[in-house]
């Protein structure tokens, strides 16, 4: 079947997969400061996001977008010579 769905088709259906995947969690908590010790669950990554999700009540695309600005901005720390301060 994958061969018979053009590249625009098969590029909808990744996104309605993605949509459906990130909306299981995406209105279910407020907004909040993120804590350190959240941040430490979100780096470690030993648990599937979904499960994260549940325990530190906050949505799975706000876990992946939290862990993709920490680590930007140590890696933007690291790039500057900031990392041991």
């Amino acid at each position: 079947m994958r061969g018979s769905l053009s590249a625009s088709e098969r590029h909808d259906r990744k996104r309605a997969e993605h949509k459906r995947y990130y909306t299981q969690t995406a209105f279910k908590y407020e907004r909040r400061k993120w804590t350190d010790d959240e941040d430490k669950l979100v780096l470690i990554q030993r648990i599937p996001d979904r499960e994260l999700s549940r325990i530190i009540k906050r949505s799975m695309k706000s876990i992946s977008n939290r862990r993709w600005r920490l680590r930007k901005a140590a890696s933007e720390n690291k790039q500057t010579g900031l990392a041991g301060e």
